[in-house]
């Protein structure tokens, strides 16, 4: 736009005369713009020990560790991570690949549906049979029950072994009393050795279902919504007494479960808890939708709290007295967004010293997760810290265990109708202080999206340093990179100690957040590449606001560029330059080179006397201060390319 002819400055419709530097009509004339634009990044501590430099010229993006746990999508604190697959991150400063998991096959006729320990020797029901796992992970099948039948519990008591049938076939009892303990000799050699004279004989008339041993008793529940007990022969009816009503009839009992001084039975519809006066009272009624016959099933205690797996989430539970229970919310991934694979429904679970272990089910593949709860110095709002560690490819967890029969202990678990296994370290929980460990040979890590705190300034994005040990050109890390949750792409692979730094693009990589993932290969399961550092470098754009300073001559009969005097008054001028800085909305500036824009007039118009002489008019001199008024344009839809001179220059990324 062309430049008022008369005025240096248009306002509002109102037209203005600047002064000059020597007040005398000579000069430049006092005008200024400049360029207001602060970082809005905010730099963690540990992002601080990687570069110190201002945001506007390079900032470090620094994840650390992730022993804080799984479940965010964008970063909010550091130590955590978005989620991964056959990955550990549960301990500070260090990532490694997740335990390896084997797998045993097995001729259950069903899935696996319990697995137990008795003096060193493991067990396993699964359909019709009954299997026990030698020293050399052979498995021996001790029972077939037969034809058809499908086992549905089983425990020890009274050095017996009890198998529950359901309620169309009597249970079996397994005498297990002459059995010898292991000695070394034995241990090296394979299997427990066992004396003759263990016999099995099934119950005549008595059925059950389920199975528990609580106060020097045997519980089990003998219809779907009744419980008896029972501390002699259980194979003569007689000996169970009481009968004690569960819920609605209707309704399956799950589970039972003996927890401190009270027994507890799983329904399909909620949990209850058994009073000394004979009642079982519900204490989860607000979770009796919806109904299941999973809900409640594989519930175990652990570290004083009963965890108790539901269709709606996991559930721990304490006892407050007589008071009634505390129930805490504790669903793995329970903040997980969809395209987080790793939750779902918890499926079985066992406690270990420190860790919590839990299968989930997601409708495709069942994820192995470790928990724990938060320690005092972590300001978390989680009730437990989780963490995923081995992806069950296509097979649903209906049974674990923790076995302590072999040199290391191990983590048994259900897999379908395969037994699987991870071997865990001794005297400790973290692998690597434990040569027996073995390791998974591929896995991957997907970290929060991270923009500074600051989502909404544009940032140039340069490169990614890993710091990792134990790589090689057969062990290594694969790096991609997604830029505003588009498409992700490769930056290259990792297979250098103990640094390796990659380059996005010659340029640069424009966007306002970014997504790191790494992946490793490895060919062996006993050596793991431990990552410790990934750090991307980059820089903050923070958008810039134009703040205008210029000084406005007022007074009455000011001569005009086209050579006419102004009929405006002084006084008319100060108020009409007050109003403006009050004024709540923005107004169009036309300024000396003829440019329009809209504006802020801001509050506090400035005034000074102007040296006068002889007759000439009395002058005072206004400092006014506008700020430009505009929202810089943006297409949400458009995926970010590489940026050029003439694309940076006008505003948006080019799309």
């Amino acid at each position: 736009m062309a430049r008022d002819a008369a005025y240096d400055i248009v306002l509002d419709g109102r037209g203005y005369m600047l002064a000059r530097e020597n007040q005398l009509g000579t000069g430049p004339r006092r005008w200024q713009v400049e360029n207001v634009g602060a970082s809005v990044a905010s730099q963690s501590p540990k992002e601080g020990q990687y570069g110190n430099q201002v945001p506007i010229i390079e900032l470090p993006m620094v994840w650390h560790t992730g022993h804080l746990g799984y479940g965010d999508a964008k970063q909010q604190q550091e130590g955590r991570y978005h989620y991964c697959v056959n990955v550990d991150a549960r301990f500070p400063e260090q990532i490694i690949p997740g335990p390896k998991v084997h797998t045993l096959t097995t001729t259950a006729t069903a899935p696996i549906n319990r697995i137990l320990e008795y003096r060193g020797q493991l067990y396993a029901l699964g359909g019709r049979y009954l299997f026990s796992v030698q020293r050399d992970n052979t498995l021996v099948t001790e029972k077939d029950l037969g034809a058809g039948k499908v086992a549905t519990d089983a425990a020890i008591f009274n050095q017996k072994m009890y198998v529950g049938m359901g309620f169309a076939e009597p249970f079996w009892e397994w005498d297990l009393s002459n059995w010898g303990i292991w000695n070394q000799s034995i241990w090296n050699g394979g299997d427990i050795w066992r004396s003759t004279g263990e016999a099995w004989a099934q119950a005549t008339g008595s059925y059950y279902n389920k199975i528990a041993i609580f106060k020097d008793r045997m519980w089990a529940n003998v219809s779907r919504f009744q419980v008896k007990s029972v501390s002699a022969d259980p194979k003569v009816a007689a000996n169970w007494t009481g009968a004690y009503r569960v819920g609605d009839p209707g309704l399956d009992i799950t589970s039972l479960i003996e927890f401190g001084n009270t027994l507890y039975i799983g329904k399909a519809d909620a949990l209850y808890a058994l009073g000394s006066d004979g009642r079982a009272i519900c204490i989860t009624p607000e979770m009796r939708s919806p109904i299941s016959i999973d809900n409640c099933v594989n519930a175990t205690a652990w570290h004083g709290l009963l965890w108790v797996p539901h269709q709606r989430g996991l559930w721990g539970i304490q006892r407050i007295g007589e008071e009634g229970f505390a129930i805490l919310a504790v669903t793995p991934g329970a903040n997980a967004v969809a395209e987080n694979p790793v939750r779902g429904t918890v499926t079985a679970l066992v406690g270990d010293n420190r860790w919590l272990y839990v299968t989930v089910w997601n409708g495709l593949d069942s994820y192995l997760l470790a928990g724990r709860e938060p320690m005092q110095q972590e300001a978390l709002t989680e009730q437990m810290i989780w963490h995923p560690l081995a992806k069950l490819e296509g097979v649903r967890c209906g049974a674990m265990c923790i076995s302590g029969g072999w040199e290391n202990p191990r983590l048994w678990l259900g897999l379908g109708t395969k037994l699987g296994y991870i071997v865990l370290p001794r005297h400790g929980d973290n692998p690597l202080m434990d040569a027996n460990c073995q390791y998974n040979t591929n896995g991957s890590i997907t970290f929060p999206a991270h923009s500074w705190q600051a989502p909404v300034t544009r940032k140039v994005f340069k490169g990614v340093e890993v710091l990792a040990e134990g790589l090689s050109s057969q062990r290594y890390l694969d790096c991609y990179y997604r830029a505003n949750r588009q498409s992700w792409l490769y930056a290259g692979r990792v297979n250098l100690p103990p640094r390796n730094s990659l380059r996005f693009a010659e340029n640069g990589i424009p966007a306002n957040q970014l997504e790191i993932r790494l992946t490793y290969s490895a060919q062996e399961d006993d050596t793991p590449v431990v990552i410790r550092d990934v750090v991307v470098r980059g820089a903050e754009r923070p958008t810039a606001c134009e703040l205008i300073t210029c000084v406005i001559r007022c007074a009455d009969n000011l001569p005009l560029h086209s050579g006419a005097i102004s009929n405006r008054k002084a006084a008319d001028i100060l108020t009409q330059l007050k109003y403006l800085s009050t004024k709540d909305r923005a107004v169009k500036l036309k300024d000396t080179t003829g440019t329009e824009r809209y504006v802020l007039v801001l509050p506090g118009i400035e005034e000074m006397e102007s040296e006068q002489e002889g007759t000439q008019e009395r002058e005072l001199l206004l400092v006014v201060r506008m700020a430009e008024f505009h929202m810089a344009h943006t297409e949400g839809t458009a995926a970010y390319g590489i940026w050029n001179e003439s694309t940076w220059n006008g505003g948006d990324l080019w799309g």
